[in-house]
């Protein structure tokens, strides 16, 4: 069963509760009430004290009483309470001390934040006391959604979830949260952009990073024969992970990295000869490497050889551009129709991950990092991409999110859905 699955069945019986009547433990339908406690559960709308009622069974004698989707097991916070938390803090942006503020004014209204919103709700002669809830509690709900996360991809839950376009990206980055700098690595489709696989890597060994790839292709189901163009930048353990584990895998030099490794010769160049003859050499770039082959890229680079080759500020640049130009055209040479030629699919991912992290004020164990990165991953493969309308931009696939653009049927299923908040 895989996570939307999942999602699916948790959904079903949020919508659709248990029959009171059978028994929780033999399945009987010999009961009868058994008398009822009371609990105090803060919901959206105000603290409440709810009657649960018991129920006790005649054919084993045991008794019981049915969970209530308006909250967890053993939970003081309603269901809405913790949805609402986790939303607040990894869609908007805020603290878990601002989170837990927010929280607090809702479900006391006129305390708190409130305040400022129900003035006519204000206490005369005082504040009124309100929800007890701690930033602490709110980062606990994120720990658990993320441990459910990573518990589900140890059991394969991605497989078969989203189309795989047979080109994959692949990046590294570093985050530091309160001082400390955690690297972490991104695997994601090269057409969908759906986050596959997002860890943190405790070293960067050919061995290790092998076995990383080994365990995301059995998380999503995928044979390694069905990868066959690597987007990625120039670090020499990718080429490990080519000869170890994506053997029939191309490689595609990613141009982002490339344009920024060549940009402080250029500029050099720029400093010496010009403005206008530093964009010559940029277009001259640009055009080699929008040539629809291989074969004519090599003709196209010989003639730029010939008219830069004199230049001893770009001999540098052409050399770099020489060495690179076979894995230009990964994707052309594998076949796939689209996909990135670049990393942008990572970078626009880390982009939203380093300012959620950068807003941290503490710093989170190895297991809470672990945590945190596997619901970041559920989330952002469930947002769906803003529907924007401009005069002169087209944007792809608006009001889709990633897993639907890889042909996931979702269903309407939020991330905290997935996650079974």
């Amino acid at each position: 069963m895989n996570i939307v699955q999942r999602a699916a069945r948790f959904v079903q019986s949020l919508r659709r509760p248990d029959d009171a009547r059978r028994c929780r433990h033999c399945g009987s339908t010999r009961t009868k009430k058994h008398g009822f406690y009371t609990r105090r559960v803060c919901l959206l709308r105000g603290v409440r004290r709810v009657r649960v009622p018991r129920y006790r069974c005649h054919s084993c004698g045991q008794t019981y009483s049915l969970p209530d989707r308006r909250w967890a097991s053993r939970a003081r916070y309603g269901r809405e309470v913790q949805r609402k938390g986790l939303d607040l803090y990894f869609h908007l942006g805020a603290s878990w001390r601002q989170v837990a503020e927010w929280l607090r004014g809702e479900i006391r209204p006129g305390a708190g934040r409130s305040r400022q919103w129900c003035p006519w709700r204000r206490a005369v002669g005082g504040d009124r006391p309100g929800a007890r809830l701690s930033h602490v509690t709110v980062w606990r709900w994120a720990m658990r959604a993320g441990e459910r996360a990573a518990a589900g991809w140890a059991e394969g839950g991605w497989a078969g979830v989203a189309h795989f376009s047979g080109g994959v990206v692949a990046d590294a980055t570093a985050i530091c949260i309160r001082g400390v700098w955690q690297r972490v690595h991104l695997i994601a489709d090269g057409v969908s952009r759906v986050g596959m696989s997002l860890e943190r890597w405790r070293e960067e060994g050919e061995a290790y990073v092998a076995g990383r790839f080994r365990l995301w292709l059995g998380q999503w189901g995928i044979a390694w024969q069905e990868v066959k163009v690597l987007v990625s930048d120039g670090a020499q353990v990718y080429a490990g992970v080519l000869a170890r584990v994506l053997r029939q895998a191309r490689q595609q030099r990613c141009l982002f990295h490339l344009w920024r490794n060549l940009l402080p010769d250029l500029k050099t160049y720029e400093a010496e000869a010009g403005q206008e003859a530093g964009r010559w050499v940029r277009f001259l770039l640009r055009l080699l490497w929008a040539i629809p082959t291989l074969a004519e890229a090599w003709v196209g680079l010989e003639d730029i050889e010939r008219t830069l080759g004199e230049i001893p500020a770009l001999a540098e640049v052409l050399r770099t551009v020489r060495r690179t130009l076979p894995e230009l055209w990964g994707i052309v040479e594998a076949g796939l129709a689209v996909g990135e030629r670049t990393s942008n699919v990572a970078e626009r991912f880390f982009r939203r991950l380093k300012q959620r992290t950068r807003r941290m004020g503490c710093f989170m164990s190895e297991r809470g990092a672990d945590h945190f990165l596997a619901a970041w991953l559920v989330y952002a493969n469930c947002e769906p991409y803003q529907v924007r309308k401009e005069r002169k931009r087209v944007y792809r696939h608006p009001g889709q999110s990633p897993l639907e653009v890889g042909g996931a049927e979702m269903l309407g299923y939020s991330w905290l859905d997935l996650l079974e908040v």
